[in-house]
């Protein structure tokens, strides 16, 4: 049976962002008990994680890079929080058009046959946001820590300038390559 590994395809804030979202996650973690979020660094889904046979590898990482050359760098806003009623609640950001923009071409860049599953494969866009807690959250723990974010102050920037390949390795996730933008 050929080899098949998960991935995600994302774009990822500087470290020092990296770096406050994990505070606020691990605050998830110690007082909900919700640490899936900690599982990956903060980070915006461009496409959800998909099963991808070995032998795609090299294709997939050309198509990206030639798919990030043809890409200008843009700015990105987060403020605030924001939630997906009953277990996830997320750092927002404001004007998601370009990050929906970037994914609908990624979409078109990315070769069909990399998806083992078609419902992998998003035909829909995005609502951009980055984790703070997810799908282990409680139904009974949200509205609490709802209370807490939802007029909690957060506001930071950064320059979206590189696709993010992700692989798991049946335990974590880890970065697989980089691809940057055009300057």
């Amino acid at each position: 049976m050929p080899a098949k590994h998960l991935h995600l395809i994302t774009l990822m804030p500087p470290e020092t962002m990296r770096t406050a979202i994990r505070s606020f996650k691990k605050e998830m973690n110690s007082r909900f008990v919700a640490k899936h979020a900690l599982k990956l660094p903060a980070h915006i889904t461009l496409q959800r994680p998909f099963w991808m046979l070995e032998e795609h590898g090299e294709s997939v990482e050309r198509s990206l890079e030639e798919f990030a050359q043809k890409q200008m760098l843009f700015p990105v806003h987060l403020k605030g929080f924001d939630c997906f009623r009953p277990r996830v609640i997320y750092v927002r950001i404001p004007n998601p058009e370009p990050i929906v923009q970037l994914q609908l071409r990624l979409q078109q860049a990315l070769p069909s046959e990399i998806f083992l599953k078609e419902q992998e494969r998003q035909h829909n866009p995005i609502h951009p946001h980055m984790t703070v807690a997810t799908r282990d959250l409680k139904q009974k723990d949200f509205h609490r820590a709802w209370k807490t974010f939802q007029c909690r102050e957060y506001e930071a920037g950064f320059t979206a300038d590189r696709l993010v390949l992700f692989r798991h390795d049946g335990k974590l996730w880890s970065i697989k390559k980089q691809f940057l933008f055009k300057d």
